[in-house]
């Protein structure tokens, strides 16, 4: 047959390949659909086990390579060939037909051929096959301007064999990371996109090699390759929205990307990939201490249905509209369930990251960031959801501060609530403050400050007698430094004011007001300190710091006891405890090394002085306070006045008040 020189498609070609679209992350695709296309060729043939495919890398072996690895070789094309059905009539016919439904029933689009264009220069096809009981071979031109030298003649050989070449791989595909370089990789990444054919037992031999004339050439066996993975899969059935899907389980070993993944799947080919490094981690093993990648593959007459036309995504609405029926699943609530799916498969292995995730969040907001702790309160759940397991400080900070910025204003109803039971004892403060405090709203430090000048403030007024004589009672002192009944996961931080007493006791792993410290809950009880602060935690949560204060009304006379007497006993319930005790807390405990600080807060009455004398005190400088060392308790002891008490945070921050402006 005379050579032919026509489009042979009578379609515009070149604006066909123009509106393809290929993901970034698949600059292969178009090999993959090629060797997808030798798998139905075969499968038509109806010789399955005697099937092959053989893919070799075609490599310019005259650039200079680097030394180090013989692979470097550029890429320039792929020769894949197969012994199916080949180019009979129907097939050439259905090839020279621009979106043809011919193999519909495989899921074909009609477009893969022209995807070839979309990363290769021009395609050359030789290919033997059977027509009438004569054996025929045909060879043409394939580029982008339709097919060129078709040759059709009766073959003396009487091997049925079709062979594409495609050639001048495409430098702006050839260098994309998702090109990749090395035969092994390529290898391993057509396995993955075909899997679903080896799963469901109808793949034939694959084979991907090197060209001729490689140093050190290399040859792998998908077959083969995929023997190590199929001992280890596990199936599973899912129905949901009158629709089902078939969720295959896999551990993929020496993977092409360190990503454990959810694969859906169309037709026996990838389309879309999700992400599970966040919730599974980055490194899993086998019982042998082998690691591998996990993946989810997805299958089902509606993904298969829906699949976009160049199979890189699907036609579902990402998220549920008004218009969306009811038994239709948006793409949100699928990947939704098949996540669930995948967390209740590995549960054990979601529920340690979980833990680690926790762990290193907590020890983040405790030793770098406490000011973040009510972020982890209200957003716990979410923030382990959305980073990995291996995410570095400054990453970790700037997803906390998203998350407090997304939560402030439901916050803000809260603070003031909080706040506002202070506003009676702010009411009679310096009109200046609150009108200075609104002007520097947007500025957080020196809000900040102001909020520290007020609260001091506050306590100093709070401790003089009412018009009828009487002094305030101790807990409204009390709830001014650390609000009774709570814990520092409970409340936003800017109403914890541990400052007052010492600036470090900011920096602690958890802090409780006025619970039992056997449960740390609030039920009545004698063995409550006012507040219990744990600090400086070492790998096995033990709190190498333990703080307690105890405050005592203003004035008091007469004491139901000795307040250093209650201090020790509360050291006694406090040893060998476990805390908080509450679901879903990892609990802190203490032992014979932890260091304990505690503080009586009270007016120096003649009752204080005699128990102080008595129990060996030694008085501070200025007479406002005593302190004493209980090397049983391994314990620091320090009575101090409520003068002193706000003396000394005045002079820690008379400095930032004089800046400020807001104090002479």
């Amino acid at each position: 047959m005379e050579d032919k020189n026509t489009n042979g498609f009578g379609v515009d070609i070149k604006g066909i390949v123009r509106n393809l679209k290929l993901s970034e992350g698949e600059a292969l695709l178009p090999l993959f659909e090629a060797v997808v296309n030798s798998i139905q060729s075969i499968e038509e043939s109806g010789n399955l086990t005697e099937g092959e495919i053989t893919i070799t890398i075609l490599r310019d072996i005259e650039q200079k390579r680097l030394e180090a690895d013989r692979s470097e070789f550029p890429i320039v094309g792929f020769e894949i060939e197969d012994n199916g059905v080949g180019f009979n009539y129907k097939n050439f016919e259905s090839f020279t037909t621009a979106y043809t439904s011919y193999k519909y029933d495989k899921g074909c689009k009609g477009v893969g051929r022209f995807l070839w264009l979309k990363t290769f220069d021009h395609i050359n096809i030789d290919s033997t096959y059977v027509q009438k009981d004569t054996v025929y071979s045909r060879q043409f031109n394939f580029n982008i301007t339709g097919i060129d030298n078709e040759e059709e003649l009766i073959s003396e050989n009487g091997e049925l064999r079709t062979i594409i070449t495609l050639n001048n791989f495409n430098e702006e595909y050839r260098l994309k990371d998702s090109a990749y370089k090395k035969t092994k990789t390529i290898a391993r990444r057509i396995l993955e996109y075909c899997l679903s054919y080896y799963i469901n037992n109808s793949a034939p031999k694959i084979i991907v090699q090197d060209m001729k004339g490689v140093e050190g050439r290399e040859k792998y066996d998908l077959n083969s390759e995929y023997q190590i993975i199929k001992d280890h899969i596990e199936y599973e059935d899912l129905n949901w929205k009158e629709h089902s899907f078939k969720l295959t389980h896999v551990r993929l070993y020496d993977s092409t990307r360190q990503m454990h993944k959810i694969v859906y799947c169309a037709d026996n080919r990838d389309v879309l990939e999700e992400n599970l490094n966040k919730l599974l981690g980055t490194d899993l093993s086998d019982s042998d201490n082998k690691k591998y990648i996990y993946a989810a593959y997805v299958s089902g007459q509606y993904l298969n249905d829906h699949v976009s036309l160049t199979r890189i995504n699907f036609d579902i609405p990402d998220q549920r509209r008004l218009d969306t029926p009811l038994d239709e699943p948006s793409l949100e609530e699928l990947k939704n369930t098949i996540t669930d799916a995948v967390k209740a498969h590995l549960k054990d292995i979601v529920d340690e990251v979980i833990i680690r995730k926790k762990d290193l969040i907590e020890k983040y907001v405790a030793e770098e960031n406490p000011t973040l702790r009510t972020v982890v309160k209200y957003c716990s759940d979410n923030i382990i959801e959305d980073i990995s397991i291996d995410i570095n400080k400054e990453k970790l900070n700037q997803v906390l501060y998203s998350y407090k910025a997304s939560i402030e204003q439901k916050l803000h109803d809260d603070n003031q609530r909080i706040l506002g039971k202070r506003a009676e004892g702010l009411k009679n403060l310096d009109d200046d403050i609150p009108e200075l405090l609104e002007s520097v709203n947007k500025d957080d430090l020196a809000g900040y400050i102001i909020h520290r000048k007020m609260l001091l403030d506050y306590i100093e007024k709070s401790l003089y007698s009412d018009e009828n004589g009487k002094f305030c009672r101790e807990d409204i002192l009390h709830d001014a430094i650390f609000p009774r009944n709570a814990t520092s996961d409970d409340i936003p931080e800017d109403t914890q004011n541990l400052w007052v007493i010492d600036d470090r006791l900011a920096f602690h792993a958890y802090a409780s007001s006025d619970m039992i410290v056997d449960t740390i809950d609030t039920k009545s009880s004698n063995e409550r300190p006012d507040v219990l602060v744990c600090s400086n935690l070492d790998d096995n949560r033990i709190a190498r710091t333990v703080t307690i204060l105890e405050f005592k009304r203003p004035q008091r006379k007469n004491l139901d006891e000795s307040p250093t007497k209650q201090i020790y006993r509360y050291i006694r319930r406090i040893n060998d405890k476990t805390f908080p005790n509450k679901p879903n807390s990892r609990p802190i405990s203490t032992d014979e090394k932890t260091q304990y600080y505690c503080y009586v807060i009270c007016d120096i009455t003649k009752k204080i002085i005699e128990d102080v004398t008595e129990s060996s005190f030694t008085q501070l400088s200025g007479e406002l306070g005593y302190y004493t060392y209980n090397k049983n308790y391994n314990a620091h002891v320090e009575i101090l006045s409520y003068d002193k008490l706000i003396a000394d945070a005045r002079k820690r921050n008379k400095m930032f008040f004089i800046k400020l402006g807001i104090e002479q």
